[in-house]
């Protein structure tokens, strides 16, 4: 209407119902007279967002004033459909391999299978600095500097890490590697002063990030290191391996030499995938691809409880925000939900479809968002394990979780080549919204429905 500028809107197939928001954002369209599917586009027409299903032939629509929910009048209800995409997904050209997000929220990184690493803003979904280009296809792990401003990333089989500037996408001369020894993990210490890494040859590096130069001797392991992790103090480096064991590094007191605080700290009987730090730095949880995990009380060195059992092998596990609970998921496409003490499940194991490839907890640590190889994502109420959310949907399997340090929104990674941003703005946004029941004398009856979340 500024402009008087007729739009061309010939991206959109011939609809019997298209609305816009009010906002002027976003284009609603059913496709035919009695479908059950809308699909949403960009005020342009041009980008398709997504599609939404109800269960009934759609008789009329229209969007709320804020442009997060869709009123739907079916033949025989009025439901109430949010979750109005506030961007286009974060799209890659090959499979992505990881996603982080920034300690303030403004920022996701991924990684792909097409040679790049991408930094998005979270607001928008819009790319912040050109890709940054690999020279290996595989770009298999990113991860940002505590202050958000540099993120380090590490192409698989590399041997070279390298860091680059979040605002201009530059990278830093600077040469973190031991030429022959392959990067496996590396992440930043908590103070941002020194990097991680650790290698395929046994060792792991400690780097002045600042000068670029080894900070500390070698961390040494008898088989290759498959994960290198920071306590959240930065007083100790956790490190884990082929051979199954998880070893703690006391580096606070460093005066020449790492002291190793408990020597073979635990020990698996096959390779250990990981081993992290609980949110609080007193626990440690591990777990191997024998199907087992562990969790050890930091000061006493000792293992709590019995281990933590899947039928297949796990291929993740996260703390709750109070160090109280671990989800734990696997290929035996259950989810289980441990108190972190006892080792006694809290909720599950919840079967799903196909295997469960991520989870994140949410909602002050009461729901459990979980990633499933189906391409859905779901959300749960831990204290009844039951759904309270419609599926998060992917055209392919969904392999990454990440949730904001804010809480308010969460990331997933999935094959179809997409990252997608999903909103929880307060607790709120998980309570029910009531939809109408039009009775047959045309009165409406209310009744309780769950409230979709608002997507990205």
């Amino acid at each position: 209407f500024a402009t008087g500028a007729r739009r061309n809107l010939d991206n959109i197939p011939k609809a019997a119902i298209a609305v816009y928001s009010k906002c002027g954002n976003y284009i609603a369209n059913v496709p035919f007279n009695g479908s059950v599917a809308i699909d949403i586009y960009d005020a342009e027409g041009v980008n398709y967002l997504e599609r939404r299903l109800v269960k009934e032939g759609i008789v009329n629509l229209s969007f709320s004033d804020d442009a997060q929910k869709i009123y739907v009048h079916t033949r025989n209800m009025l439901r109430t459909v949010g979750g109005v995409p506030k961007f286009v997904s974060m799209r890659h050209l090959g499979q992505l391999l990881d996603v982080k997000i920034n300690k303030d929220n403004k920022y996701i990184a991924t990684a792909s299978f097409d040679h790049f690493a991408r930094i998005w803003d979270a607001a928008t979904g819009k790319p912040v600095v050109p890709p940054l280009r690999h020279n290996e296809k595989h770009v298999s792990l990113v991860n940002f500097s505590p202050c958000g401003n540099w993120l380090i990333s590490v192409g698989r089989d590399s041997d070279k890490i390298n860091v680059w500037d979040v605002k201009t996408g530059s990278k830093l001369p600077m040469d973190f590697s031991v030429p022959g020894e392959k990067i496996t993990s590396a992440e930043f210490s908590p103070c941002g002063k020194y990097i991680i890494t650790g290698t395929h040859l046994l060792s792991s590096y400690i780097w002045n990030f600042n000068e670029g130069t080894q900070a500390f001797p070698e961390l040494f392991h008898s088989s290759s290191v498959t994960s290198v992790k920071f306590s959240n103090d930065g007083k100790y480096v956790l490190t884990s391996s082929r051979a199954g064991y998880v070893r703690l590094w006391d580096i606070s007191g460093w005066n020449g030499e790492p002291k190793v605080k408990v020597s073979a700290l635990m020990r698996h009987k096959a390779q250990v995938r990981e081993a992290i730090f609980s949110p609080d730095n007193k626990l440690i949880f591990s777990y191997s691809v024998d199907s087992t995990a562990k969790v050890m009380d930091v000061a006493t060195g000792k293992q709590l409880g019995k281990d933590l059992r899947h039928k297949g092998q796990i291929f993740g596990g996260v703390f709750s925000s109070n160090s109280r609970m671990i989800a734990t998921f696997s290929n035996d496409s259950t989810v289980v939900v441990w108190d972190a003490r006892s080792g006694k499940p809290v909720m599950g194991p919840l079967k799903h479809k196909w295997f469960t490839g991520g989870a994140a907890f949410l909602d002050n640590d009461r729901k459990l968002a979980v990633a499933c190889w189906d391409g859905n994502v779901y959300v749960y109420d831990i204290s009844t394990g039951e759904m309270v959310l419609p599926a998060m949907k992917h055209k392919k399997r969904v392999q990454h979780l990440e949730v904001a340090p804010n809480g308010k929104f969460l990331v997933s990674g999935s094959l179809d080549l997409t990252a997608k941003v999903w909103n929880f703005i307060s607790p709120d946004s998980l309570l029910k919204e009531t939809t109408a029941a039009i009775s047959k004398r045309g009165r409406a009856v209310r009744r309780a429905l769950p409230i979709w979340p608002r997507r990205g």
